[in-house]
């Protein structure tokens, strides 16, 4: 797939630190002879690269495995700190959350994927696999959906392009024009579905937050499918999630004192 932009020159020590990453997030740690083996290079390349990233203390190292280290929830968090409705939509996750007894998140869109910044968990929340600041694709996500229905058509292909539409199971949209017919009811009614459309089992309701004009996340609830159904999922939380988004762009609004 290429880039939205276009193509771009890039340097390949920089792919390379984030290869490690990438690696070590997966394996939740490795030694260095593992993560040679895994990125297929030599173990003193590797030795090179992970002892730098840990002086400068982005990895830790326990007994001889490398792991990613707290300093990178530092620049997390700061990316994060830029985002103005983050310093509103937690008290309305909380809200949701003890209303539906489930999981409940803010997500925004960066590079055309689908990232999890604020999350609330009700009493009954099946929170197993998820964590704040994950990254997925968008077609596949309720709060994905939402966003994508709101941004221009030309951006949206740009980001199929890069990213494609990944088959996760049954469910999912992988053809285009599927996918800009939903898009098109998502515009009108202002609320997608994840119909077990990422992992069979789970369903997810999903609402864009629109400041003018412009989609700067949505908030999503999500639930086992046992209990996501009927007019509980199609009625029930599309009416708390379209009270809640109006109460979040209210505050949003530029000029509000």
């Amino acid at each position: 797939m290429t880039s939205e932009g276009g193509p771009r020159r890039r340097i390949k020590t920089a792919d390379t630190v984030i290869d490690i990453f990438e690696t070590l997030r997966e394996l939740d740690g490795a030694t260095t002879a593992e993560l040679a083996a895994e990125l297929d290079v030599a173990t003193s390349t590797a030795h090179g690269y992970l002892s730098t990233l840990h002086d400068r203390e982005f990895l830790v190292n326990d007994d001889g495995t490398y792991r990613v280290g707290l300093r990178s929830l530092d620049f997390g968090m700061y990316a994060k700190s830029r985002i103005a409705a983050t310093e509103v939509v937690p008290r309305t996750l909380e809200q949701l959350a003890d209303e539906t007894e489930e999981l409940v998140w803010f997500t925004v869109e960066e590079h055309g994927r689908a990232i999890d910044v604020e999350k609330a968990a009700g009493e009954r929340a099946v929170t197993v696999g998820t964590w704040v600041g994950k990254r997925k694709l968008m077609h596949h996500l309720a709060g994905g959906k939402a966003i994508l229905a709101h941004l221009p058509e030309r951006r949206i292909r740009g980001i199929i392009d890069r990213h494609g539409l990944p088959k996760r199971t049954e469910n999912t949209i992988t053809d285009p024009a599927e996918l800009f017919d939903e898009l098109e009811q998502i515009r009108s009614t202002n609320i997608a579905f994840n119909d077990e459309e990422t992992a069979s089992g789970v369903r997810s309701v999903g609402t864009p937050i629109v400041v003018d004009g412009t989609p700067v996340g949505a908030i999503v609830i999500s639930g086992p499918a046992k209990r996501m159904k009927g007019d509980r999922f199609r009625e029930t939380m599309p009416d708390l999630l379209l009270a809640a988004s109006n109460e979040v762009e209210l505050k949003l609004r530029p000029g509000r004192s």
